[in-house]
């Protein structure tokens, strides 16, 4: 069971890298380069503690950059405020 679910685990971290890197390409154009270093540095540490199987220090990163991410939108969204 637990061979299973680190397939799982390992599979979606993959999944979640292919995207980042097809979004990246995108993000780049709008969005400073140092904002997008901080999530990919996230997603390379997300990576290595799944690989040495810490799960606390893994949960903690995953909430570190899910609440970069969430800046990063909030700050870059397109909305009447930053026009005017």
């Amino acid at each position: 069971k637990k061979e299973k679910s680190n397939e799982f685990i390992y599979e979606k971290m993959e999944q979640i890298e292919n995207e980042w890197q097809i979004r990246h390409q995108k993000l780049a154009y709008y969005i400073e380069h140092d904002e997008l270093e901080k999530v990919e540095t996230d997603l390379t540490l997300i990576k290595s503690y799944i690989e040495v199987e810490e799960s606390n220090d893994c949960i903690n990163k995953i909430d570190e950059c899910i609440f970069i991410m969430k800046h990063i939108e909030e700050r870059d969204r397109f909305n009447l405020e930053n026009i005017f």
